[in-house]
């Protein structure tokens, strides 16, 4: 009797832990998706928009861009970080380029 139920409780441990698992690598690819994959397929056109918008308003636009990109990493916003390094990378070819 006492081995039927000892099974059991490892049993559901196994399948807790398993559980504990799947959801963990879950929330791993849930973080790559969104802070490292999904800015990195916004179009082109966008960035190069924004950063004719930058270099439109202010003296010094790559500044700018590190500012923004400096404000996401404080609130821990990673797409918003891959987001203005394209976009600061854009501004900088385009000023290398006057």
């Amino acid at each position: 009797m006492w081995d039927i139920v000892v099974k059991l409780i490892a049993g559901l441990i196994l399948i807790f832990c398993v559980m504990q698992l799947i959801i963990f690598a879950g929330l791993i690819a849930w973080g790559l998706w969104t802070d490292s994959i999904k800015p990195r397929l916004i179009p082109s056109e966008e960035i190069t928009r924004a950063a004719d918008e930058l270099i439109e308003h202010f003296a010094d636009p790559s500044e700018e861009a590190l500012l923004r990109q400096h404000d996401a990493w404080y609130r821990s916003d990673g797409a918003a970080q891959t987001y203005w390094r394209r976009v600061r990378k854009s501004v900088a070819t385009r000023l290398e380029g006057h």
